[in-house]
């Protein structure tokens, strides 16, 4: 695969394995019958994204790499209950499990966000945040392009604004590659940047904690390293559950009140209620080059971000949405 687009077929499958026959018809029918939502990236979609029927129809895809490519980098609910996604290429959007509606939120100046990488999401005074960069390629491809961090939304806009940050007013090319957002939940509010010099050698300059109240920033002596969080208490059994099956594996996790969900790349998940039985799933497998990237536990049910990913290449990706009934413990 070399770095020129290509368009290729892929046959997303659309068999839902499971390991309890007696929820196999169950599950399998709740999916054939539409009531989980599957969606694919579209930036020239008015809401960033367009529909699927399924993983049983074939897809046209464009690969690009991965610098370059349109995906989820994450996946957090807003104050209110909503789910925030962050993409690459398109910025935020807004997913409202009690109607079902996407809702694409365009900057409301300049510039537009198709050239910019998203990072983290993170909430601070009712305000949702998405972290943004760009490519130390892009900045000396097009270096008049201005140099963004943060952008932020609150309900009841459908629009997204930036937060400045001062040292990036003085030095307009350094770029915030790596964020360490747990901070903003504390108090005082911080966020930590790695800044890197767009320079052949992509050499590291400093690393600045900023404190969101003020506006101020303090120079860090370490590296930023966003801290990986372990299931919590209470989803022991649905750990003991994959461990039977697939031994010690990586997990995403989701929770929402009794609604636990742990889950692996390929597509493994482990749910169940506390105190109760727990259900072992294979969902729809995305292609041999497939993975599932994010989940996130709403008010009606799941979402998940998906995508292609192959020799440092991304193909489809996108967003679907699972209500609870279809993968009830």
């Amino acid at each position: 695969m070399n770095t020129r687009s290509r368009t290729v077929w892929i046959l997303l499958a659309g068999l839902l394995l499971l390991v309890s026959c007696a929820d196999e018809k169950a599950v399998n029918a709740a999916f054939f019958q539409n009531k989980v939502s599957w969606y694919v990236f579209d930036p020239a979609s008015a809401t960033g994204v367009q529909p699927l029927a399924g993983f049983d129809q074939p897809l046209q895809v464009v690969w690009k790499p991965a610098p370059a490519a349109i995906l989820a980098t994450d996946l957090e609910a807003t104050d209110s209950g909503l789910g925030a996604l962050a993409v690459s290429g398109l910025g935020l959007l807004i997913l409202d499990d009690s109607s079902g509606l996407l809702t694409f939120l365009k900057p409301a100046s300049d510039p537009n966000l198709k050239d910019y990488r998203t990072g983290v999401i993170f909430r601070w005074d009712r305000k949702t945040f998405v972290t943004l960069y760009r490519e130390t390629q892009a900045v000396l491809a097009t270096p008049a392009l201005p140099s963004v961090t943060l952008a932020w939304w609150s309900e009841g806009n459908d629009r997204l604004a930036f937060y400045p940050v001062l040292s990036q007013s003085f030095d307009t090319q350094r770029q915030a590659v790596r964020v360490d957002a747990s901070g903003a939940s504390r108090t005082p509010a911080t966020v930590d940047f790695e800044w890197k010099i767009p320079t052949q050698d992509d050499a590291a300059a400093q690393v600045t904690r900023l404190d969101l109240a003020t506006g101020t920033e303090t120079s860090l002596p370490s590296t930023v390293g966003p801290e990986l969080l372990p299931p919590p208490a209470g989803f022991e059994a649905l750990s003991q559950r994959l461990a039977a099956r697939l031994g010690a594996v990586d997990v995403l996790w989701a929770q929402n009140g009794d609604h636990r969900l742990l889950l692996t790349a390929q597509g493994w998940a482990a749910t169940g209620l506390p105190g109760g039985d727990s259900r072992l799933y294979h969902l729809p497998e995305i292609g041999a080059a497939g993975r599932y990237t994010h989940v996130l536990a709403l008010a009606r049910g799941y979402a998940l971000s998906w995508e292609t990913r192959a020799r440092g290449f991304v193909g489809a990706a996108g967003l679907v949405y699972v209500p609870y009934g279809v993968l009830a413990p």
